[in-house]
């Protein structure tokens, strides 16, 4: 390479280092017409549209380095990683074991291969992943981050608190150990050092975008441990401070509320009185799929723990299962609802056929649950397809749920960007149990109620009528909801720290003390409040 040239490919290297990623672009582009074959330029092009979120294009741009190159271990760990943002994470797996092969010292690559992992659910083999790359680079924060992450959602803090004391001896400046030593306070309960620690860092996202994921953390853990020691104004200050980070610089371009909602709308507006009426074909089917529904934040969690511990009941926790469904009736696109009228009886055996294989895939218990509270939305189209099927609808006071979604750090898909305020979050409640109540008012689903504050005060009285809904015997065993919480490898919710703790009810009325800054959404969720008998 002449010097020319190394200074032009020097140049589009800072441009890139500076995020200029247009300018960086056009330089790339012009040099590609001198250099077709160039690894770097094609490798920094991949970067820069990951950067930008076009992971297709990313992928295109990354396979042509490995073209050019097929040996370069980090080609091949950079195609891995659009692989697994498009979805295929076999792939991803199968690129990442080729780059550790060919360099088995490259840290990164175990990391990511530690990534893919985690998404398949392959939790211990994460672990090893993460330890592999810590063992070859102790300060690649990444993995720590990863590792610390896990051990934390896992509940297996002495696991967090060894890696997180390890990681202090090789890096001592690095603030990330202000975020999960105050997690580590805050677990244990001593808040007052957990403030102490986490209010002493912020994590600059606006100049380093990697880093909002770590100030949304924290923001979130300092707003709930005001919520607990009853600063509300504080709390509820930082907890939108943490949901504009996650708005701003970490949900992807292509999410919506506004398109989450317009779905909504649309179906409110086609169950209306007699819409099943319109049906041409009916669904004569006698299989019975149960669906645990609701709203998030009302004790799916907890309840699926429960019912988890009995030896004839699986859960299946919030898998896109309906989404494929709504997908096979055609109604992921633009919503025409119309297309439930002329379903052929054909089409709707087809529909169960593939729903069932793949509720059943890798269950052998007789009872599977498909849990997704948001389910609720698309009662209707479940029944058009399983009329016989079962509901587990649970419930809690409106308030409390709506104000806990919008204490969760979620992340944002279009139905979960709705809950960035609690007036936003309340006009979602609002919609979702008006689609619910128009569709059973017609349809008079299998159904049965379970109350979070009577679950919390007598789980017994509470479950035993659901296991009888179920068809199975009563078990003791389903009482045992800490030892199955703790059994279990990894909680995809956001209740995971709660659902180890004993029963408490703490959590009961939380709204109240936050009454004077949501009066906008309390005025929506009234009308619920008094329909599921919650109001004072």
């Amino acid at each position: 390479m002449d010097k020319k040239t190394q200074m032009e490919f020097e140049q589009i290297g800072k441009l890139y280092q500076a995020r200029r990623f247009q300018a960086a672009k056009a330089g790339i582009r012009q040099a590609l017409m001198r250099y077709p074959r160039a690894y770097f330029l094609h490798a920094t092009l991949g970067a820069i549209e990951g950067n930008l979120n076009n992971w297709r294009d990313a992928r295109g741009h990354f396979r042509k380095a490995t073209k050019i190159d097929p040996k370069n271990f980090e080609a091949l760990c950079n195609l891995a990683k659009a692989e697994r943002r498009l979805g295929d994470l076999v792939t991803a797996q199968k690129l990442l074991l080729k780059s550790v092969r060919i360099n088995p010292k490259y840290a990164y690559g175990w990391c990511v291969l530690g990534n893919v992992y985690a998404d398949r659910g392959q939790q211990e083999k994460a672990v090893e992943a993460y330890r592999r790359a810590l063992g070859l680079n102790p300060v690649l924060l990444e993995a720590v981050v990863n590792l610390l992450s896990f051990f934390e959602r896992a509940n297996r803090l002495e696991e967090m608190k060894a890696v997180l004391d390890q990681f202090e001896l090789v890096a001592p400046d690095e603030t990330i150990t202000n975020l999960y030593r105050g997690i580590q306070y805050e677990r244990e309960k001593n808040y007052p050092e957990a403030l102490k620690v986490l209010g002493a860092v912020s994590y600059k996202y606006d100049v380093y975008p990697d880093l909002a994921q770590l100030e949304r953390s924290r923001l979130n853990h300092l707003a709930k441990i005001n919520d607990i020691i009853g600063n509300a104004e504080n709390a509820y200050g930082l907890f939108m401070e943490a949901n504009r980070v996650n708005a701003r610089a970490l949900a992807s371009p292509k999410v919506s509320a506004a398109r989450f909602i317009n779905r909504l709308r649309k179906r409110q507006s086609y169950y209306l009185p007699g819409f099943s009426q319109k049906w041409e074909t009916g669904a004569q089917n006698t299989d019975t799929p149960v669906f645990m529904v609701g709203f998030p934040r009302s004790g799916t969690t907890l309840l699926d723990t429960f019912l988890r511990g009995h030896s004839a009941v699986s859960v299946i926790e919030e898998r896109p299962l309906v989404y494929d469904l709504r997908q096979g009736l055609g109604l992921n696109e633009n919503d025409e609802m119309g297309l439930l009228d002329g379903l052929s009886a054909d089409k709707l055996a087809m529909l169960r056929q593939a729903y069932l294989k793949s509720l059943n895939a890798g269950q052998s218990k007789p009872v599977i649950i498909d849990k997704l509270p948001l389910n609720i939305a698309y009662a209707g189209e479940i029944l058009r397809v399983f009329p016989k099927a079962k509901f587990i609808l649970s419930l809690r006071d409106p308030a409390d749920a709506v104000f806990s979604c919008f204490m969760q750090p979620f992340a944002l898909n279009d139905a979960m960007a709705c809950f960035d305020t609690p007036e936003n979050a309340a006009k979602t409640y609002d919609l979702a149990f008006s689609i619910w109540q128009q569709v059973a008012a017609e349809l008079g689903p299998a159904l049965i109620t379970c109350r979070y504050e009577e679950l919390i005060a007598d789980p017994k009285a509470t479950l035993a009528p659901i296991t009888e809904f179920l068809g199975v015997p009563w078990e003791e065993t389903t009482l045992n909801f800490q030892e199955t919480a703790k059994a279990r490898d990894h909680i995809s919710t956001s209740s995971y720290a709660q659902v180890v703790e004993p029963l408490y009810s703490s959590a009961k009325g939380r709204w109240v003390r936050y009454a004077h800054l949501m009066p906008d959404a309390l005025k929506i969720l009234a009308p619920w409040r008094r329909e599921f008998g919650y109001s004072d």
